[in-house]
């Protein structure tokens, strides 16, 4: 209704994990010696491993710009252990340190929500998620524009080929989200009359 925006919402000084670049500390545990890093988006990093006063220290490169990072392990139930970056900010373990201000940070001291933590609240997220499950799941086409306003009014069709079982249960979920958007609709609507 009055928040169309989809990014909007309570945090949007934070960025975004999705849009992040990180590097995986998993992958950095496999490296012995010198290889390259894959990462979210970024360019391979070279990447050595080594362990320096019982400590194990990665250290990363592109080009001109290095920086070093701390790994720590724990033991997994299988006799191995899983690897995690200590955060060079606030020192705590974390599987993904992302890159922030040409260093890598856990995702607190990066300040970083995820895409869902954004989303403003009102009725027409309800639409939009309803569509969503109904042309991914059920491959439906709307013959028409559907606008939010007409969202709880139709119903898409059973794909050919689907077992009605398995349609049913889509079906369900998609009225889910009829609902929701009626009775958030309904609440946004009250709120504004009463102003």
């Amino acid at each position: 209704m009055y928040g169309m925006n989809y990014s909007g919402g309570a945090n949007r000084t934070h960025g975004q994990v999705e849009r992040a670049e990180r590097i995986d500390s998993f992958e950095a545990g496999k490296i012995t010696g010198w290889g390259k890093l894959f990462s979210n988006s970024m360019v391979p990093l070279d990447c050595g491993h080594f362990l320096e006063d019982g400590r194990e220290i990665v250290e990363l490169s592109k080009g001109q710009w290095s920086t070093t990072l701390e790994l720590t392990r724990t033991p997994s139930g299988f006799g191995g252990s899983c690897a995690y970056w200590l955060c060079p900010r606030c020192g705590k373990r974390a599987r993904y340190l992302y890159f922030k201000s040409r260093g890598f940070l856990c995702r607190g001291c990066a300040r970083l929500n995820y895409h869902c933590q954004q989303r403003t609240k009102d009725s027409t997220n309800y639409a939009r998620d309803g569509l969503k499950l109904a042309r991914e799941r059920l491959g439906w086409v709307p013959p028409f524009d559907v606008y939010p306003a007409v969202f709880p009014y139709v119903t898409p069709d059973r794909p050919k080929g689907m077992h009605i079982a398995a349609y049913r249960r889509y079906l369900a979920r998609y009225r889910r989200y009829q609902e929701r958007y009626e009775r958030e609709s309904m609440r946004e609507m009250l709120k504004i009359l009463r102003w």
